[in-house]
């Protein structure tokens, strides 16, 4: 049986080849964080459990699955690092190479502060650093895929891209307000939910569009 030839962007797609290499490392480094959560819930509720029922050998069972998981969410944030800095791989006339020179640049200030974090006393003050760091460098990429998904002519990934960048100023704005009004709290988690599969569901229209167009 023959086997199915793999498509190769063409047109401003092939220019982009680079670009859709790192949306393909962001999307699976992204799927590996997911999965090492959900991997990671399980095995807290397997540990808990064996807990409650004095069970040794499930607690170690339970142990082993949230180490296993603990692996999966620095390798997911790897890949996605990595995806971002091959995303510089992108032809010289695109006017969002600024953008991502910007988000690589973010992202290495949150690992650098995040290592500080750990031999400092102040370590409140350099996590929120670094997580408004890490904020600075998801928008920075979300602007950059938007401009991308134009740079290809793809009218639906730029108003996805859009629409996450969106999604994400409401969850900003709801988790100030909710240092007043707490219940608003819960319309922050809701909308980072929706906001997050939002992302995910960019990422892939978008390596198709990379792809195939």
């Amino acid at each position: 049986m023959a086997k199915k030839k793999r498509k190769k962007p063409k047109g401003n797609s092939r220019k982009m080849l680079g670009v859709y290499r790192a949306v393909t490392f962001v999307y699976y480094g992204l799927y590996l964080t997911v999965v090492g959560f959900l991997v990671g819930v399980v095995g807290s509720g397997i540990a808990c459990g064996s807990i409650n029922s004095g069970s040794s050998g499930g607690f170690s069972t339970g142990m082993n699955i949230v180490r296993a998981a603990g692996i999966m969410i620095p390798a997911g944030a790897v890949l996605g690092f990595v995806g971002r800095i091959m995303s510089l791989d992108c032809p010289e006339d695109f006017s969002g190479k600024k953008l991502i020179y910007g988000a690589v640049f973010f992202d290495v200030i949150v690992i650098t502060l995040r290592v500080m974090s750990w031999f400092t006393t102040l370590r409140p003050i350099v996590e929120t650093l670094s997580q408004l760091s890490n904020l600075a460098a998801t928008i920075l990429f979300l602007v950059f895929l938007k401009q991308v998904a134009q740079y290809i002519h793809d009218a639906k990934s730029e108003g996805s891209a859009a629409n996450v960048l969106k999604i994400g100023l409401g969850v900003f704005v709801s988790m100030l307000l909710g240092i007043f009004l707490p219940p608003l709290f819960l319309l922050a988690i809701l909308l980072l939910l929706i906001g997050f599969l939002a992302y995910i569901m960019l990422l892939i229209r978008l390596r198709e569009s990379l792809q195939t167009a």
